[in-house]
């Protein structure tokens, strides 16, 4: 009965053995397939985190672009109302220079810029030939000669290219001239030396 019970027993602590095994397995698998769980739930929080990142930014970019192009887009409405405003200072100095070119009393620069912004400027050109068609245009029903007003302005601006021109060459031979004799006298010098 000994050797029953012995064989009894022993059975029991091998069954106890077996199923303290199947436990901890089980509580192994438990614990493997928790810890599994765990990492999946921080990659995928990891991830989460990672996109939400991108995302801001991306809209900081966004917002950073588009800050980018409202300053360029103010500095070019700035830039063209300054160019605006400029060209509205021209056009008044070339209204007030107006009677000075009819009268002929306008000096090289003044003529070279004045000339240089009849051809640039519509508006302008328009208002030298109103003003030069009224001033000259009054003085000629005056006297009671006949006059071919447009003719005649074309040719005062036709004259005031041309000295432009001739003035401007000289200028350049001028120069030239100052250059060349600047080189000669630099070598005059070194010779002297040598």
């Amino acid at each position: 009965m000994l050797a029953v019970l012995g064989s009894m027993k022993g059975e029991n602590s091998r069954e106890e053995r077996r199923s303290k095994e199947e436990k901890r397995s089980r509580e192994e698998r438990r614990l493997i397939e928790e810890n599994r769980l765990i990492e999946e739930r921080r990659l995928i929080e990891e991830r989460r985190l990672i996109e939400e990142r991108r995302l801001i930014e991306e809209r900081r970019l966004i917002e950073e672009n588009r800050l980018i192009e409202e300053n360029r887009l103010m500095e070019e409405k700035y830039f063209m109302e300054s160019l605006l405003s400029v060209e509205k200072a021209k056009c008044k100095e070339f209204e007030r220079l107006i009677p000075g070119f009819i009268a002929r009393k306008l000096d090289f620069p003044t003529l070279s810029g004045f000339y240089e912004h009849w051809e640039a400027c519509d508006e302008c050109k328009e208002e030298l030939s109103i003003q030069y068609l009224v001033r000259e245009g009054m003085q000629r029903l005056e006297e009671g000669s006949a006059f071919d007003l447009q003719s005649e302005l074309d040719q005062r601006l036709e004259e005031a290219r041309r000295k432009i021109n001739s003035h401007s060459a000289f200028l350049y031979l001028g120069m030239t001239m100052e250059i060349m004799v600047s080189c000669l006298l630099v070598w005059v010098f070194v010779w002297i030396l040598l």
